[in-house]
């Protein structure tokens, strides 16, 4: 019984964080970075995380918004999405 209630629970988080994801495109990407600069990292790769790309990152786009990123939580969260596009 503990189980199947920890199971639910699960499928229900993962039902939720999935309709919450914002589909974006990588222009609307970047300017999402771009007016986040002064947010801390941990913030921002939340706010990043939360997109879903409709778009390949090109190798090019990756770079430059590897070095507007303010750190390494964030530079993750882009690296997990470009992932998931490639991959989803």
């Amino acid at each position: 019984m503990k189980r199947s209630v920890t199971v639910l629970l699960i499928l229900s988080a993962i039902t939720i964080r999935s309709q919450a994801v914002k589909r974006v495109t990588v222009a609307q990407l970047e300017q999402l970075i771009s007016i986040s600069q002064a947010k801390q990292d941990s913030d921002l790769a939340y706010q990043i995380g939360d997109v879903q790309l409709t778009e390949r990152l090109s190798e090019t786009a990756i770079a430059r918004l590897y070095a507007a990123l303010p750190g390494e939580r964030s530079r993750q969260a882009l690296t997990a999405i470009a992932a998931a596009h490639v991959w989803g």
